[in-house]
């Protein structure tokens, strides 16, 4: 299993560490132990970030039999993207790894919440890309969370 996002993604095994271990004490060794997950979670990753490092061959050599997906939230959070914006690069992502890995299915979990209420501008970017993640219809082998 190939975990790729933020720092959301990083933090399933901290920074210092990137791959599962079988009879390891963290969560993410309980769960993917036997099965040689690695995560390559970048704290601070924006959807742009991730794109150039498919683009430039960072995940040759991978071979993964799922592919699981949380980006966006940088890109609205701190970088101050539209919610249109993140949604096209998630995309955009998910384009880019069905053409380097055809056939693996992807497990896209949109960005986590972020915005001090409920009626701030980052937490309606978000829900505005969810809205746009749900609706969209992602090829086959693809799924939306």
């Amino acid at each position: 299993v190939l975990f790729l996002g933020d720092s959301i993604t990083q933090g399933l095994t901290g920074h210092g560490r990137r791959w599962s271990e079988a009879g390891g004490k963290g969560a993410f060794d309980a769960f993917h132990g036997k099965r040689r997950a690695v995560q390559l979670g970048l704290s601070g990753d924006r959807t742009e970030h991730l794109l150039y490092r498919i683009g430039q061959g960072s995940l040759d050599g991978f071979r993964a039999r799922v592919i699981v997906l949380q980006i966006g939230v940088n890109n609205v959070n701190a970088a101050g993207h539209t919610g249109r914006e993140t949604y096209a690069g998630i995309v955009a992502v998910t384009e880019a790894l069905g053409q380097r890995f055809p056939g693996t299915p992807v497990v896209i979990a949109g960005p986590f919440p972020a915005g001090r209420s409920p009626e701030s501008q980052v937490r309606r970017s978000l829900a505005e890309i969810h809205g746009l993640l749900g609706a969209h219809g992602f090829g086959p082998g693809m799924v939306y969370l």
